[in-house]
């Protein structure tokens, strides 16, 4: 691994220019707003302009992305990025549905998931930022992470395992399986880091029938684990090989209903195959409270 003091640089000049596309962005919505309300016939030019230049700053970025992968030796990842920022236009943007005023650019989001995922994975990470943001962000780029570490998962377990291992490397009081104890019941979420009171659900799911297994599994979940001050964040992550479900979709359904708004729902999709009937992880089922001090069995 290269020296972190090069990695840190590398990493902050690849911000800035991050931060410069997403300024553009901003500033094209502005712009935008301003040429629609004036009725100005060189809209369509000003805005292809614009675009262009979108283009450039996302060009510096690219470059400067693989430099960090580079640099921060990550090899896989680099091939990852280096041939998936080619399906991009990246001076390609559009509007946001339902929102015509904002407008999106699909290189920028999969160039900072990829940054983001790679500054997780060689460690560097901003002092200043809350943790508990660091461990959603880190859920959210699970895919790019198993990639690069070269894990295709076939069933839950193996998330679990690779995430475990990772969040370790990362807060050193992350547990497996922590004891959530209730009236007569001991409740197990698969990961628990105690310093932060955060848990973690990991689901695995390869079909439409899967994801709403495990969804009513979270819902269970909610009312078994509320209660504990020992834990006051929870999140429920679910990886799929292909997608089969948006995020943006529970949080809806959630919102609808009684849900425990303290959890939040994050459902990605990476590399993975169809599980055989054998690995199925069994659904996991609450252990006994033990009538006496002592460990609860796992």
């Amino acid at each position: 691994m290269a020296d972190q003091s090069a990695l840190k640089r590398v990493a902050s000049a690849l911000d800035e220019k991050i931060k410069q596309c997403r300024a553009h962005l901003r500033q094209m919505e502005l712009h935008g707003y301003y040429l629609v309300a004036h009725k100005d016939p060189d809209y369509d030019s000003a805005f292809t302009d614009e675009c262009q230049y979108m283009g450039y700053l996302l060009e510096e970025a690219r470059i400067a992305t693989l430099l960090l992968l580079e640099v921060g030796q990550l090899p896989l990842m680099h091939r990852e990025f280096r041939l998936g920022i080619k399906q991009f236009d990246l001076s390609s943007v559009s509007q946001i549905p339902d929102e015509p005023d904002d407008l999106h650019s699909e290189a920028l989001t999969y160039t900072d998931r990829i940054v983001e995922a790679a500054k997780l994975a060689i460690g560097i990470v901003d002092e200043e930022t809350n943790l508990v943001v660091v461990v959603e962000r880190l859920l959210w780029q699970t895919p790019h992470l198993l990639h690069a570490f070269g894990i295709k998962p076939t069933r839950e377990a193996e998330v679990h395992k690779a995430l475990l291992d990772i969040l370790c490397a990362t807060f050193p009081d992350t547990i497996d399986r922590p004891d959530i104890p209730q009236i007569g019941k001991v409740y197990q979420p698969d990961i628990g880091i105690k310093s932060l009171r955060v848990a973690i659900e990991v689901k695995y799911s390869d079909d439409k029938t899967d994801v709403k297994n495990h969804i009513d599994q979270i819902y269970a979940d909610m009312h078994g684990y509320s209660g504990n001050d020992a834990w006051t964040k929870f999140y429920a992550l679910i990886f799929t090989p292909e997608p089969i479900l948006f995020t943006e979709r529970i949080v809806a359904n959630w919102k609808s209903t009684n849900a425990d708004l303290r959890w939040t729902p994050i459902v990605v999709h990476g590399l993975g195959g169809k599980p055989t009937q054998k690995n199925k992880r069994q659904t996991k089922t609450p252990a006994l409270l033990p009538s006496s001090p002592g460990s609860a069995p796992k």
